[in-house]
């Protein structure tokens, strides 16, 4: 190219050795001429990392490289008016989300500069948070992730303790506490752009309420009012469900309920934290019917001093018996009468020991001792005919088997007049021998228990052998 300015100007594209004339012309028609040889140097190419795409986040330090190519002597970095260096890799953190202009600017050693900007973004972390930090003992509860995330979708989850070692990784955690506990429950949670944020927070470990209630009246006939007493503990609301549809939320309602049947009774109480206990009682509404029952007497000799009575009782009301009074009496007149009071559920049966003892005088055994049950609730028995049992004492009798049918074992006793070796063979009801036993037996009552699992479905006849007597029974097996 050529110029006729006194001060040529061009520019140079690439780097290279060029051949420059420059020829002046006086006005008087004069010249001259001069050439040099120039060398033009490649100018630097500014270029940094991190590039505009890569995923950077909020409060991370960011080290920032020269990728300049040249001979760089200098550089200078702004970070969006932030904040400034002259370091080939710089740290620099940027306080919030958002996009940021970053420049370089580079001069190398023959003086050539170039320049470059890059807007990069900076996501913002995720927010993490979790729904509860209250718990109850021996509650399982499931604890969910309420994080949020304005930058990428969170994809990663890592609960942790403070003072113990377990770890989850799912975006929520079923936590069953047995004992009250100090610790702290951790969430760090991370985006797919890389971005985390954690949270831990105290765990407050509550007790549960104890729910109890008592009623009264516990059975009787429609309409049945009855009154319910709240016994519940650390309890700050209750809900009452009366099984027959209807619910109530007093502390102490009075229920009437209308029908014959069995309701279950629900209470459910709750604290403000959300724990809760419950219980279940049921009312009977009926036509009560009593009947308790003796079905036999045992008897037992304490160094033939002490008669010792136990009566085997079941009740056959349909109602629970809660109280009743009973006697001993022998044929010589001598009696023993106690009260009782408890739980003696519908169809159960109950062992009765008397806490009286007969004192036998000179050894000498009554020739019967009959038991009696009464005011079974302090009402009387709806069925006299089988509140009493007479137990002979003094000749060989063979009582019937108990219980009939069986099913694991079966109890044969009897009575001796004197104290004597006692065979019990038991037969099927082929008249198959299916078992033989040698008992000593004393004087006065004797069981025994005979295990029968291994008997067959069938009927077996007991022979009780004393001396040159025999007596035999019968009982079923399931």
């Amino acid at each position: 190219n050529t110029s006729f300015f006194q001060n040529g100007n061009h520019i140079y594209n690439s780097e290279g050795n060029y051949s420059v004339t420059y020829a002046a012309v006086s006005n008087e028609g004069c010249s001259d001429t001069v050439r040099k040889i120039i060398f033009i140097n490649a100018s630097p190419v500014a270029d940094f990392f991190p590039y505009a795409n890569i995923n950077l986040c909020e409060g991370m330090p960011i080290v920032f490289q020269d990728n300049s190519t040249g001979n760089i002597i200098s550089r200078t970095w702004n970070f969006d008016n932030l904040g400034t260096s002259a370091s080939s890799s710089p740290q620099f953190t940027f306080p919030d989300s958002g996009f940021y202009n970053i420049s370089l600017q580079v001069e190398d050693y023959t003086g050539c500069t170039d320049d470059t900007s890059k807007v990069i973004h900076i996501n913002a972390n995720p927010k993490a948070g979790f729904n509860r930090t209250d718990f109850c003992i021996g509650s399982s509860v499931t604890v969910s992730d309420t994080s949020v995330s304005y930058h990428g979708v969170i994809n990663q989850w890592h609960w942790s303790f403070l003072n113990n070692d377990e770890e989850f990784f799912t975006p929520s955690v079923a936590l069953n506490f047995t004992t009250s506990v100090t610790d702290e429950l951790q969430l760090k949670v991370t985006t797919d752009l890389g971005c985390s944020d954690s949270v831990s927070l105290p765990i407050k470990i509550h007790a549960s309420p104890e729910a109890d209630f008592e009623f009264n009246p516990s059975y009787g006939s429609p309409p049945l009012n009855v009154t319910f007493t709240n016994n519940s503990q650390m309890a700050d609301s209750l809900i009452w469900y009366f099984g027959d549809g209807t619910f109530s939320n007093e502390v102490n309602p009075v229920h009437v309920f209308s029908d014959l049947g069995k309701y279950e009774i629900i209470l459910k109480t709750f604290n403000q934290y959300g724990c809760y206990d419950s219980i279940y009682k049921s009312v009977n509404v009926l036509y009560p019917y009593i009947d308790a029952a003796v079905v036999s007497v045992y008897s037992d000799f304490d160094q033939n001093i002490y008669l010792i009575v136990t009566a085997s009782l079941k009740n056959f009301s349909n109602v629970d018996i809660t109280s009743f009074d009973i006697k001993a009496k022998t044929s010589e007149g001598v009696a023993i009468k106690e009260h009782w009071e408890g739980s003696w559920k519908v169809g159960e049966s109950l062992s009765y020991t008397f806490q009286s003892a007969f004192e036998l005088p000179s050894g000498k055994t009554p020739d019967y001792i009959c038991i009696t049950i009464f005011n079974p609730n302090n009402q009387e028995d709806d069925n006299l005919s089988n509140n009493e049992f007479c137990l002979t004492l003094n000749e060989f009798q063979v009582f019937a088997p108990y219980p009939n049918p069986v099913n694991e074992s079966v109890e044969i006793s009897y009575s001796l007049p004197a104290q004597a070796d006692v065979e019990i063979i038991i037969y099927n009801q082929i008249g198959e021998q299916v078992l033989y036993l040698n008992n000593n037996g004393v004087k006065g009552f004797n069981f025994v228990n005979i295990d029968t699992r291994k008997l067959l479905s069938g009927i077996y006849h007991v022979k009780v052998i004393y001396k040159e007597q025999s007596k035999t029974v019968s009982f079923m097996k399931q």
